[in-house]
């Protein structure tokens, strides 16, 4: 709200809609010198009220009194009715005045009226004293300026100060038009003259308080914002740019003695009429703030639009009521034709920026901001909305160094810090943002916004107990606010407190018996509770009173489903569907109950209609690609998760989340790279490295898996996730007895099977199979019923030709799982190596039967009738084997026993020459060799 030298914005509605009642005429005995004199002395006084009846009355007595009509339009100028003013004057030139004393009065009428044109064609200045026609030039250029002609207007502010070097006016003026430049330097250096020129013009102070204001100066703007109202207590701009100062450093006190002035003076001024919606506000009178917005709202409303086109600043009021409302079409409109006309003023355009943020149009925003941005680098304002634009079209890096920037020169306000947090969010610093929140609000807890973001970072983490230390906070400031009720319920539930949820829930529908959100909470929680025909009279209730509710027939769907009505769901759903275009949820759910009935063209078609309303949304996406990789449609999958991708930008959860779908995909590489994405906007959050670490083993980019590992032990060093991934690493890259190791220190803190199986790995790999099998035996001794390290104790037994040991594990393991190939696999081999040769036969069929691509499985087979002396016949599985495993030594030795007995001495041969070469030991290597000399000769 800073001050505009010539700033009476709405002086023009008083005299459109304020009427004075006249007094009873005085006695016609009475001259009208008598009367005029009278009305002069109490002019002097500042007794507008006695002078305009005295003047009346002397033209009563005579109307052409030339002195009264002067003094009149003096008095109504003095009182905002410019129209009147202007008339008065006019007559006086009419009946013969010297310009000198009506023309700089009826350019001060014009500039309050608007009627910049009349004033520049009507009041020339020309004849006039020194010191009159360097004021008429001062309006003159004052007008010119609001017509947006600066180089005519700086002409006319020039040639004041040439007509009278010692006027302060032509000073003043040249003040506002470096404003208006964004010249604070020279503009301060205008205004410093102006007020040596003349201390005690109420003007020329005016101006040089503007220049402080705007340079963020406060107290030297506020020492001559004071020192203008002494001048003249009157002037209205003075007076609404230093209450909008005081308002701005919340001394609202101070403010309220200015603005309480402005309502007596200037009852119908729309700019009081804000700022005291504004000072309402800050108190916490909320129901009156809106009663007076409304008020500010009617008054503007009934100002014809001509006028508010002549008189560009009421268009900026106007559109700050109606932003204020939340009228933002109307604000909208309000502000970007002031713009047309004063394109120049930072201030409107940090108006209209907010009011683009608030409508969602970023690309508008930016494009008005970023030129008063170049005006006024530092304006913290300005560029915490720049800021949150550049978020909300996706420049996440931009906005927070625009936001840290406009955090530090704010001093850290709290909506500022908390605007650079959410943007923070946005890149994922969630660590940073985290802080920032929690700055903001423990040192005031009154920031709600900073305290619903910082609850739900929490909830979003995972950690609900500290969310619902917030929320119970925020509702016990606001008892009665249903949003921060419902925040609490859901929090509680995350902690799994659901009768405390249930009863915020319904404290919230005590208070507004039709607040639907609190009545479908209360519904999710009966569903919880498999309270289904609770739940479904609760919503079925509220669905009789409005049938087209989407989220009503959504969470009815969630009750059909569950209790087995899919055919329902599915028609409520679509329903849903037809009633909102744009609606995710129901689509979500619809896609999955089609998929669940195997109707996989229905859902990709339900998906495909989500992704083309809204391509950019990852829960559409997800949706999309989840029902491809459903149907089959793998590499297609793969493109929409990368997409995906694309629109997470630095959000380290979504990141975490894509990942994972792509690695469903199989597209390994991608989910690595993703993670990576994820590391680097978060570097420091272990389940993110955790997961990264094991993307790169499972892609065998095993030196960085154990860089991660170990930058994940860095961070937590007693984390047994960080041994296990470092343990498995250094087993990859053949390091067994470290590995070993990481694994037993790994076990030391949290048992457990995977553990465990990993150590007797590591121990095979360093030679050590015996104390691996005694560790798996301790472990099952006192884990009879883990299956997985019985499994593993079976493979140990067989390892070490414990066949009687392993034999009675596998038969139980096959009791359990009678269908699993590598169980009967392992039993043909056991039966094979104790002489049961006909059982082992038995065995290695069925597991054929059930994995016949399993190269493993089908050597056993063929080794078991080579065995039997049944060589032409394993002859097909052996080559089944050697196809899918070429490089398999012991496959290749089996075959060439086969074809040994078979005859085919030279083909043999070739095989037991690539068995041998290979510099790794298996079962029957030395017997390869041997056949291999054997083979030499003819």
């Amino acid at each position: 709200m800073s001050g505009m030298r010539h700033g009476g914005a709405a002086l023009v509605l008083l005299a459109l809609l304020a009427t004075m009642p006249l007094p009873a005429p005085a006695a016609k005995s009475e001259g009208a010198s008598t009367y005029y004199e009278d009305a002069l002395i109490r002019f002097d006084r500042n007794d507008l009220d006695g002078a305009e009846i005295q003047i009346k009355n002397a033209l009563q007595q005579n109307r052409d009194h030339l002195a009264s009509h002067i003094l009149l339009g003096r008095i109504y100028l003095l009182k905002g009715r410019a129209e009147a003013a202007v008339f008065e004057l006019q007559t006086a030139n009419r009946l013969g005045a010297d310009r000198t004393t009506t023309d700089p009065y009826r350019a001060r009428a014009y500039l309050q009226l608007g009627r910049y044109k009349d004033l520049i064609d009507t009041v020339s200045g020309d004849g006039l004293a020194p010191r009159t026609r360097a004021e008429v030039l001062a309006a003159r250029g004052s007008a010119l300026l609001e017509l947006g002609q600066l180089f005519d207007a700086e002409q006319a502010f020039a040639s004041a100060k040439d007509a009278d070097p010692a006027s302060p006016a032509g000073w003043s003026g040249m003040t506002v038009l470096r404003l208006r430049q964004g010249a604070l330097v020279q503009a301060e250096q205008e205004a410093q003259h102006a007020v040596d020129l003349g201390p005690g013009d109420a003007e020329a102070w005016n101006a040089l308080a503007s220049v402080m204001h705007q340079s963020g100066k406060d107290d030297e703007a506020l020492a001559a914002y004071a020192r203008a109202l002494e001048a003249d207590p009157r002037m209205l701009a003075a007076r609404l740019a230093r209450a909008g100062l005081l308002l701005d450093l919340d001394r609202l006190d101070e403010a309220g003695q200015d603005i309480e002035s402005l309502r007596k003076e200037y009852p119908v001024e729309p700019r009081g009429m804000l700022l005291r919606a504004l000072w309402l506000q800050r108190r916490g009178e909320t129901d009156a703030a809106r009663a007076a917005l409304a008020d500010t709202g009617a008054v503007l409303k009934a100002v014809p639009r001509e006028t508010m086109e002549r008189f560009p600043a009421l268009l900026l009021v106007s559109g700050m009521t109606h932003s204020a409302l939340g009228e933002l079409e109307r604000a909208r409109d309000d502000l970007a034709r002031y713009l047309e006309l004063a394109p120049d003023n930072p201030g409107a355009r940090k108006q209209l920026g907010a009011v683009y943020v608030r409508l969602n149009e970023p690309t508008q925003a930016v494009a008005v901001l970023e030129p008063a941005r170049l005006r006024v680098p530092d304006d913290p304002r300005i560029l915490a909305l720049l800021g949150i634009a550049y978020s909300m079209k996706g420049s996440h890096l931009v906005a927070t160094e625009l936001l840290e920037k406009a955090s530090a020169l704010s001093g850290g306000a709290a909506d500022i810090r908390t605007d650079l947090a959410a943007s923070q969010l946005r890149i994922g610093r969630q660590e940073q943002a985290l802080d920032e929140l929690a700055t903001v609000y423990d040192k005031d807890p009154a920031q709600t916004r900073a305290g619903v973001l910082l609850a739900g970072l929490h909830l979003q983490r995972g950690e609900a107990a500290k969310a619902v230390d917030i929320l119970q906070q925020l509702v016990g400031q606001e008892p009665r606010n249903l949003t921060f009720l419902n925040l609490l319920a859901s929090a509680l539930l995350a902690s799994g407190r659901q009768p405390e949820a249930r009863t915020m829930l319904e404290r919230a529908i005590e208070i507004d018996p039709a607040f639907l959100p609190a009545q479908l909470g209360l519904a999710r929680l009966d569903i919880l509770a498999r309270k289904f025909d609770q739940a479904r009279a609760r919503l079925q209730a509220r669905l009789q009173a409005t049938p087209e509710n989407v989220q009503l027939l959504v969470e009815m769907a969630r009750v059909d489903a569950i209790t087995g009505a899919r055919d329902t769901a599915i028609q409520r759903l679509e329903r849903a569907r037809s009633l909102s275009a744009d609606a995710i949820e129901p689509r979500q759910f619809l896609i999955d109950l089609y998929l669940r009935r195997n109707e996989g063209n229905q859902a990709l078609e339900v998906a495909e209609e989500l992704v083309a309303r809204h391509p950019d949304n990852l829960a559409s996406l997800a949706a999309l690609g989840t029902t491809q990789l459903v149907l089959g449609k793998g590499p297609l999958a793969q493109v929409t998760f990368r997409r995906m991708v694309k629109f997470a930008g630095f959000d380290p959860i979504a990141l975490m989340r894509i990942a994972r779908l792509q690695e469903q995909a199989g597209a390994l590489n991608d989910s690595a790279f993703t993670l990576e994405q994820a590391v680097h906007a978060e570097p420091n959050r272990p389940e993110l490295l955790a997961a990264l670490a094991g993307a790169y083993l499972v892609t065998g980019r095993l030196e960085e898996a154990e860089e991660q590992a170990r930058r994940l032990q860095q961070l937590d060093p007693a984390s047994p996730v960080s041994q296990r991934l470092l343990a498995e690493a250094l087993l990859r890259r053949n390091k067994p007895a470290e590995a070993a190791a990481m694994f037993r220190q790994a076990m030391a803190k949290t048992p457990s099977a995977e553990l465990v199986i990993g150590a007797f790995r590591a121990l095979l790999a360093d030679d050590r199979a015996a104390d691996g099998i005694r560790m798996l035996e301790d472990w099952v001794a006192q884990h009879p019923d883990d299956r997985n390290v019985r499994t593993a104790l079976a493979e140990g037994y067989m390892r070490a030709e414990r066949w009687k040991e392993a034999l009675p594990l596998y038969e139980a393991l096959l009791a359990v799982q009678p269908e699993q190939p590598q169980v009967l696999n392992n039993l043909a081999y056991i039966a094979l190596q104790t002489g049961d040769e006909a059982k082992a036969l038995d065995y290695a069929r069925r597991a054929a039967a059930l994995a016949p691509q399993d190269p493993a499985i089908t050597d056993t087979l063929g080794w078991i009738l080579v065995r039997a002396g049944r060589a032409q016949e394993a002859l097909q599985y052996l080559r089944e084997a050697q196809s899918r495993d070429a490089g398999n030594p012991e496959i290749r030795y089996h075959l060439g026993v086969a074809l040994m007995q078979l005859g085919r001495k030279a083909e043999a041969r070739r095989q037991f020459e690539q068995a041998i070469a290979v510099k790794l030991a298996y079962p029957g290597i030395e017997e390869a060799r041997r056949l291999y000399r054997e083979t030499a000769g003819p």
